[in-house]
C-alpha cells in the first residue's frame, strides 16, 4: 500500500502542487512557507496511510518532527483555517484525478 501510493504522487509533485521544491522541504531551511509546507505534506501522507519511519525518510527528519508536523496541521484544521484547507484539497484532488479506480465498475455494480 505504502509504496503503491508514493509511486501514484511523488514529493517532488506535492512540492509543484504546493508552489514549493523537494529541495527546500527537505533541507534545512525554516522559514514559514517552507515549514508549513513541509507540515502539509507530513499530514497529508500519513493520512493517505504512510507511516512516520516513512515519511521521516521523505522529508529528510526525524519521526518526532514528523509527529510534530501532523499535530502542528490537525490544530490549524481544528479551527477551520482556509490556507490549510485548501491546499490539503489540491493535494487531495491530484491524488483522486490520479488514482486508478481499485475494482472495474463492472465488479461494483454487481
Amino acid at each position: 500500500m505504502q509504496n503503491e501510493f508514493i509511486t501514484k504522487m511523488n514529493l517532488t509533485e506535492m512540492c509543484k502542487i504546493l508552489g514549493t521544491n523537494k529541495e527546500e522541504i527537505t533541507g534545512t531551511k525554516r522559514d514559514k512557507d517552507i515549514c508549513f509546507n513541509r507540515h502539509l505534506i507530513c499530514y497529508f501522507l500519513f493520512k493517505n496511510g504512510i507511516e512516520r519511519p516513512s515519511i521521516s525518510k521523505i522529508v529528510n527528519r526525524e519521526w518526532h518532527t514528523v509527529f510534530h508536523s501532523i499535530k502542528v496541521i490537525e490544530s490549524f484544521l481544528s479551527i477551520n483555517d482556509k490556507e490549510t484547507i485548501e491546499k490539503l484539497d489540491k493535494l487531495s484532488r491530484h491524488l483522486a484525478k490520479n488514482t486508478p479506480p481499485t475494482k472495474p465498475i463492472a465488479n461494483v455494480i454487481q
